[in-house]
């Protein structure tokens, strides 16, 4: 009997939530998968084109049927993560696969959201400070979704695979704006910014243990990694085919390679042709992708770094590997960024060896830089809920901006209350359903929602159409630039000679998933439209975490606007979706400049990042103040 959409839809929910199978109750366990490692990557690969196929063969529905019925069976036979791993994406990538709703991680494995329990007292284990962040739900729900979009193995479907647009520069660039907001919220608590791991054979300080302070689920699916542990030679049968072998002093020589690649101007492929090194070209050695310029010679230095850390507790038996075997709780382990940070040095000791931007093709256009540095009158902060109006279903921002900053408000000073130079986070909380009609709590930072008016003169007798760029950084450390934090990035249209007030919710910011929504719980079932993008549109950093969360007494932060020329960075044809600047586009990334621009390479020799500003009139900065507040 043929079942309806919403049959089906229900069927791949009730697929998706499924538990493990007790592995020591199977008289054949099926072997271990990860997307980290590359035979693995390729074995979901082809189930998902096996769904694409079956899908495709016949009417939706008959389609969608045939789809599932294959992920039932590949799940007996190969194994139920890599059968969840392919229908995920299926359900993402494909239009017919698109009818299936993607649930939240939440919903989808709460066993993998739990809060760990941590120890005692943070005396004993100072990472611990930090465990809200790198356990929230939404942050490893993005990570997760960004390694299932963009894959090793290639965009499913395509005949021969390959890999979305500038996905190895992607790869580099969303890792390391995490690196750079993980790093703020270390300073925040008095820790050290990260360091990184780039020595294999000294033991591993800090530790991590994923039990969780509410065991409902029983065992812990994941081990954990003890402290003072060494990289160690794996020979695990348990993951296959075939068995997992991988000698750490093959990983040094693997890195080396790219190392040394880095350095190169160009690289030779198996084929005797050559291609330049830049940082996509980098990026999808360091990542491998089916555009790696020689899989063999580069290997899988990435991945096999999450493997030979998922499995230092027992490299040679068979228990459970720890959280960094998964795309979905990776971020969980303070060890995941010290292996980043490794691993960034390959893209931005790239980046950092690259010409300065002389920032000479900005559009002609004004935005102050105030009678003192670092205090545009033009970068203006308002908290929504103290805008009046602003709750009203028809709320005209931009004209509540051009009355109360344009026109003769122009160089005023703001009405009393309405603006900020304070922006303000809070710890909260919210319940996640569990099995069994239980619940478990979890912290969570969020913000006070702010919006930004921005005041810009357009000095040219036409209009002119620019990209506004919004970035962030710890005041102490605005001379580092991989220390800034992209906030937002969007396209705006200025009327010829004329003064306009911009006006810009955060919530709109292009680096968040979308919709931003508060609290930052399951978003409502998706569309059973085929047309609907919806399940792609689901990548992109958590709006919770959107601002760091500073401290009690306030912490000191630089904001930046910038605005470049719209002609020179529009890409033709580009498919607006989701995060723009952490997980592109459909088919090409929407931004022909550097991803970070203009962050991604050296500001001019001679000039600090705050002189170059400070000379350019379309930069501003401002210094504000994150406090962190009680709700």
């Amino acid at each position: 009997m043929m079942a309806d959409i919403d049959e089906l839809r229900q069927r791949a929910a009730a697929f998706m939530r499924q538990p493990a199978p007790d592995a020591a109750a199977l008289e054949t366990p099926p072997p271990r998968f990860t997307p980290f490692r590359i035979e693995d990557s390729i074995r979901a690969r082809e189930l998902t084109d096996r769904l694409i196929a079956l899908a495709e063969g016949e009417g939706e529905e008959a389609g969608l049927q045939a789809a599932l019925d294959e992920a039932d069976r590949a799940a007996q036979a190969e194994g139920l993560d890599l059968a969840k791993f392919a229908l995920l994406a299926f359900s993402i990538h494909h239009p017919r696969g698109r009818r299936l709703p993607v649930e939240s991680l939440e919903q989808r494995a709460p066993e993998k959201v739990l809060p760990s329990a941590g120890p005692a007292a943070a005396a004993e284990d100072p990472e611990s400070r930090l465990s809200w962040y790198r356990e929230d739900p939404k942050a490893n729900e993005h990570h997760e979704h960004w390694h299932v979009v963009y894959r090793t193995s290639g965009i499913p479907g395509t005949n021969p695979p390959r890999a979305k647009d500038r996905q190895g520069e992607l790869f580099f660039y969303m890792h390391q704006q995490m690196l750079a907001r993980y790093d703020t919220e270390r300073i925040a608590v008095q820790l050290e910014r990260v360091k990184r791991l780039d020595d294999y054979g000294v033991p591993i300080e800090e530790g991590y243990d994923p039990t969780p302070l509410n065991p409902v689920f029983g065992d812990v699916p994941y081990s954990p990694r003890q402290p003072g542990l060494t990289m160690a030679d794996l020979d695990r049968a348990d993951f296959g085919p075939p068995p997992l072998r991988y000698a750490v002093a093959q990983h040094r020589t693997i890195a080396q390679r790219v190392l040394d690649a880095a350095q190169r101007p160009s690289l030779e492929k198996p084929d005797g042709t050559t291609v330049a090194v830049d940082a996509d070209v980098l990026g999808d050695i360091e990542e491998p992708s089916v555009d790696s310029v020689d899989l063999r010679f580069f290997g899988n230095h990435h991945g096999m770094g999450h493997l030979l850390l998922a499995c230092i507790d027992d490299p040679t038996g068979a228990t459970p590997p720890g959280v960094m075997i998964d795309p979905a709780t990776a971020i969980r382990d303070p060890v995941f960024y010290r292996w980043h940070k490794h691993v960034d040095d390959i893209g931005s000791g790239w980046l950092g060896r690259q010409a300065p931007h002389d920032f000479s093709d900005g559009p002609d256009v004004v935005i102050r830089e105030g009678t003192q540095p670092n205090a545009s009158p033009d970068v203006i902060l308002c908290f929504k809920d103290a805008i009046p109006g602003s709750a009203n279903p028809g709320f005209d921002g931009a004209a509540f901006g051009e009355q109360a900053f344009g026109g003769a408000n122009w160089s005023a000073p703001p009405p009393d209350g309405l603006t900020t130079d304070e922006l303000q986070t809070m710890m909260l909380q919210r319940a996640i359903p569990l099995p069994g009609d239980s619940t478990v709590d979890v912290t969570y930072l969020d913000q006070r929602e702010f919006v930004y008016f921005l005041r810009v003169e357009n000095r040219r007798p036409q209009a002119q159409r620019v990209t506004v760029r919004i970035f962030l950084v710890a005041h102490d450390f605005a001379d580092d630039r991989q220390m800034w934090i992209e906030l937002d990035k969007f396209q705006h249209t200025l009327p010829a000679s004329g003064r306009t007030v911009i006006y810009r919710p955060a919530a709109l910011s292009s680096v968040i998933r979308k919709p931003a929504v508060k609290p930052p719980g399951p978003l409502a079932d998706p569309s059973p439209d085929p047309d609907d993008e919806e399940n792609y549109c689901d990548c992109g950093w958590p709006y919770n975490l959107l601002l760091p969360r500073g401290t009690r007494d306030g912490m000191a932060f630089r904001l930046l606007v910038m605005l470049t020329d719209w002609t020179k960075d529009e890409v033709p044809g580009d498919t607006h979706c989701g995060s723009m600047s952490f997980c592109g586009a459909k088919d090409r990334y929407p931004d022909r400049r550097g991803m970070g621009y203009p962050f991604d390479r050296p500001f001019p020799a001679g000039r600090s990042i705050a002189q170059t500003i400070a000379a350019r009139d379309n930069m501003a900065t401002r210094d504000v103040t994150i406090r962190w507040v009680d709700p």
